[in-house]
This record gives C-alpha cells, structure tokens and sequence, in this order.
C-alpha cells in the first residue's frame, strides 16, 4: 500500500494513494489506515472527517516519551519516540503500544495516520506490530494547495468518544 503526506507552510494531508480496489480494501484493513488525516499546522490540530463531523485534536494531546536511542532511516538521523493508543471494546479498553522514530532535519511535527506532536517528521511509525515507513521524499518548488475541510460540526476527539457511547446507550 502507498500513502500520501504532503504539506506546505500551513496546512498538511495524509492520504492513501493506491487504486486497486480489491488489495487496497483487504490491506487497509490489516494496515490501521484510519481514513484521511488533515493537519492545521498553524493551529497544531488534526483533523479527521468521520462522516458529517470533523473529529480534532491536538498535537500535545500525544503523549510521547522521548528516548535517547537514534537510529539512521534512509540517511536521516532519527530518534524514537514511545507512546501507547487506547482502543476501545465493547466491554474494555486495551492500550497498543506505538513507536515512532522521527527526524529533526525536517521541521515539520507530522507524520502517518494523524499521528503529530514530535520535534520533527515521523518517519517510522510502528503500532502493535503494523509498521508504516517513509519510503521517499520529494521537495518541490510548486506551491501545493491543500485546504482544511470545513463542513461538518467540530468536535474533539474526546467529545467525538462521548458521543459515539451515547448514541450506543440509547
């Protein structure tokens, strides 16, 4: 499978780029490919179109433990970075842990699956044990126009959580 993470000054995209159907439904399923990610760099948000709500949040809300082991990827200095995500069951919670190595010779705090928050780009990004790598980058002189959706209802994640269990409840 190949994604897409493009971004300019202020606003950034992760998206999946492959176009064969019948590999790609089978294959996102197992990637944890949650659906296209928007980045207001400015506002240091994500943001998630999940049907007719915009889910956002925070780059700090990323709880990362910074460690000191660096590891070269693809001739980029990287450092890794630990953090766990909470998926919620029916009747519990588990926690999966996440890894991430990113890079500080590219500024920007981004990186796949609307993961963000680290002093650099994710460059490697490992949850449970599906990895997503950073095959290659291009830098362009072209001004890329990306632009934040802007039609839903704004919600943070949390909020977006509470009101997911409600609906289920009723």
């Amino acid at each position: 499978m190949e994604f897409l993470l493009k971004f300019n000054d202020s606003v950034a995209v992760y998206e999946v780029i492959n176009d064969n159907k019948a590999i790609d439904d089978m294959a996102i399923s197992f990637s944890g490919y949650r659906g296209v990610f928007y980045y207001d760099l400015i506002k240091e948000k994500n943001i998630k179109k999940q049907g007719k709500y915009l889910i956002e949040k925070d780059f700090k809300d990323f709880n990362w433990t910074l460690t000191d082991e660096v590891s070269i990827i693809d001739s980029l200095v990287c450092y890794k970075a630990i953090s766990a995500i909470k998926i919620k069951r029916k009747r519990s919670e588990i926690f999966k842990p996440v890894t991430a190595w990113y890079t500080t010779e590219i500024c920007v705090s981004i990186g796949p699956d609307g993961f963000s928050g680290l002093p650099g780009l994710i460059v490697e990004l490992q949850i449970d044990r599906v990895i997503t790598r950073l095959r290659k980058i291009d830098f362009t002189e072209n001004d890329l126009n990306i632009e934040l959706p802007n039609k839903g209802k704004r919600m943070t994640e949390k909020e977006f959580e509470i009101y997911i269990e409600d609906l289920i409840k009723d």
